[in-house]
Parts: C-alpha cells; structure tokens; sequence
C-alpha cells in the first residue's frame, strides 16, 4: 500500500502538468516585440557624379528583411530620369543631343545603431550593378564649295554594365505605428569614379 501511493500520486502530477500544458498552448500568444520581419522602401533622389556631372532625379524602389534587431539586407532599385546633354549650339558644324541615364541594382547589409522605435541611424555596404544608358543623336555639317550645306544624322543607342562598391546612410524617423521616414545617402564606387544620390524615402513595416 505504501509503495503504490507515491507511483499514484507522480501518475496524477504527470496528468496534471500535461493538461495544464495543452490549456497554455491554446491561449493566443502575445505578440513578439521589436520590429517587424519584412518592409519596403519608395525613395525619391537625385545626384552627382565625382566629375559633378548631374544625375537625374531618381525613382528608389527597395524590400528588406530584418535578420535581427539591429541587422537587415536589403535589395534596392534606383532608377533615374534621363539626363538631357547638348554638345554644340544647333548650326555647329557637329552637333550632338545625348540623353543618358545610370540605373542601380544594390543588394546591402545594414547595422543600425539605436531603438527601432525611436529616431536612429542605420550604415549599410554592399554591392550593386550599375547599367549606364545612352540616347541621342549627332549631326555633321559640312558646307561645300557652292555655298550648299550637306547634313549626316547618326542616331545611337548604347548600353554598359559594371559592378560598384555601394556605402550608404539611412537616418529613420519613425512617423506611424507602420511607417517611418528615412533620409538616404547612397554612393556608388566604381574603379573611374563614383556618383553620390541623397533623397527621402517613406518605409512601411508589413
């Protein structure tokens, strides 16, 4: 008798911690805290080259995943307007209207320093493929030994791709529960130069 009262009383315990943990399982779990798993980016910017020749403005496109509270990856599309370039006024003897564009395709690592939930910065590495494009047309003069003007127009469309080294600055100001805005540097670093574009972007949390 006195044997089979602690087996029955370690039976019953075994029962009860089991129910108690199939009630605890149903109760809804309360929400993780920190910041959400997935956001995206809609970035409006504009830029420089190293040789301060203007970029157009540029549309930024971007989707990130947050790896940890202070760790995200990114990829990011900036995609400029093109930038129109007149060489010669119209009656030089060679005359050339280009209208050029450098879109970028990034993929980057970010540590942010700071609480997701209050103002705070984030430094981003990484790399991007740069596709310079370019439009236009050029025209040749020569005016012959009558007085008469003979004209030849050669229209071009060329395209080249290169990898760069991309750095980057984010400064986040949370604005909404699920939206924050963020002041963006991004420079892209290739062997001849690089080129600089700043701009604001508006992220929402999924």
């Amino acid at each position: 008798m006195t044997t089979r009262m602690p087996r029955q009383i370690f039976s019953v315990a075994i029962v009860l911690g089991l129910c108690q943990a199939g009630l605890a399982a149903q109760q809804p779990q309360p929400p993780a805290e920190g910041p959400s798993r997935l956001f995206g980016d809609v970035a409006v910017m504009t830029g420089w080259d190293t040789e301060g020749t203007r970029d157009g403005p540029a549309l930024g496109l971007g989707v990130g995943v947050h790896l940890s509270r202070v760790k995200t990856v990114r990829f990011e599309l900036k995609v400029p307007k093109r930038n129109e370039i007149v060489s010669g006024p119209p009656g030089a003897t060679v005359y050339v209207r280009e209208r050029t564009r450098i879109a970028s395709y990034s993929l980057l690592a970010a540590r942010h320093f700071g609480s997701h939930n209050r103002p705070h910065v984030e430094f981003l590495v990484g790399l991007s493929g740069m596709l310079y494009s370019s439009t236009g047309t050029s025209t040749f003069r020569l005016k012959s030994v009558n007085g008469s003007i003979r004209e030849w127009r050669d229209e071009f469309d060329d395209a080249e791709g290169s990898v760069a080294f991309t750095s980057g600055l984010d400064v986040v100001i949370p604005f909404r529960r699920r939206i924050d805005l963020v002041p963006q540097v991004r420079a892209d670093w290739v062997v001849l130069g690089g080129l600089i574009r700043v701009g604001m972007t508006v992220r929402t949390h999924f």
